[in-house]
């Protein structure tokens, strides 16, 4: 049987991020993080739940557009950061779904992103569209567990926000992955 626990670790922390994003209607979020990192969790009964929302921004609409304001941020410190934060360009609740990437790398690879390199360097390396280093043998295991955590990280770091699945899709393929890995579980995690 494969080791599960990094899987089904990564599927409860992209649920508890979808549920947040989406906590008023399911497709367009309302709320973002904005400072997703593995110390912003706690195991409670055995799952992990979201918490510490100090940095949070609620979402607005914008009537005549039709669509999300977008807004900003004026202190973005720290390796978890996504480019357009780095950048203090315009940021969405996609800021949450990068920063999500790097938890799935530290669940693949058990180390913290660009941990040898200094602040400056590693926002630097985001900036430009570099992302922590994942091992050779880890990068083409074919072990599944790895696979999906390798898949999910990617599809999480895209440089452009508008390219990055929702947390929503990728809880979903986290959860099928699991469904196929783990045939006796029923969605409750």
């Amino acid at each position: 049987m494969w080791k599960l626990t990094p899987l089904k670790t990564a599927t409860q922390v992209a649920k508890a991020l979808a549920d947040v994003h989406n906590i008023d209607s399911e497709g367009e979020a309302s709320i973002a993080h904005t400072d997703i990192a593995p110390n912003q969790f706690i195991s409670v009964n055995g799952r992990y739940k979201l918490n510490d929302f100090n940095r949070a921004r609620f979402i607005a609409w914008s009537t005549k557009d039709q669509k999300p304001c977008p807004y900003f941020v004026g202190n973005n410190g720290g390796k978890f950061r996504s480019p357009e934060e780095y950048n203090y360009e315009a940021q969405t609740e996609m800021v949450d779904v990068f920063s999500m990437g790097n938890i799935f790398f530290m669940l693949l690879q058990g180390e913290w992103p660009f941990h040898e390199l200094s602040l400056e360097s590693a926002n630097e390396m985001v900036q430009q569209g570099s992302r922590p280093s994942i091992y050779v043998d880890l990068w083409h295991s074919t072990d599944p567990v790895n696979q999906a955590l390798k898949h999910a990280m990617i599809i999480s770091h895209k440089q452009n926000a508008t390219d990055r699945a929702t947390a929503r899709e990728i809880e979903t393929f986290l959860t099928q992955k699991l469904r196929e890995l783990d045939p006796g579980f029923i969605g409750t995690l």
